[in-house]
């Protein structure tokens, strides 16, 4: 009776890691709904424990400069595709540097590689495990 009942509770436990295992897969590699990016977003999100929710009656500088100017990039470095990606992805825009030092554009490279910093530099957008790479230089 035991090892009936305990080969019944390890087929269930296996099934069910095995069920989750195949709808990670799937939901990794056709990505329906976009629901990678809310993945991601949550992931990073939940990685910033610094940041405190702020009250609603506050306003940020990104939503000031996009208030008057109609752009929604708060930073003169990023398109607004860019932004508008580190926005899914749970980053706060105004919060990134207004200015690339040599020291950032170093942990950059060394993360992403300079090939592709450069293209990103150029309009590109960074991929979800582009920005994971590079959160910790941020």
């Amino acid at each position: 009776m035991f090892k009936t009942l305990s080969l019944i509770i390890t087929t269930a436990l296996l099934s069910i890691i095995f069920t989750l295992g195949a709808l990670g897969f799937y939901i990794w590699k056709y990505n329906p709904m976009n629901m990678k990016a809310y993945l991601i977003a949550g992931f990073f999100n939940s990685m910033s424990s610094e940041e405190v929710l702020e009250e609603e009656t506050e306003t940020t500088s990104a939503e000031e400069n996009t208030q008057t100017t109609g752009s929604s990039s708060a930073n003169a470095l990023i398109s607004s595709e860019q932004a508008d990606l580190l926005q899914k992805a749970g980053i706060d825009v105004s919060s990134l540097p207004s200015t690339i030092s040599p020291e950032l554009e170093a942990c950059f490279k060394e993360k992403l590689g300079e090939e592709r910093v450069e293209e990103i530099k150029g309009g590109d957008i960074p991929g979800p495990f582009e920005l994971l790479k590079a959160k910790g230089c941020l």
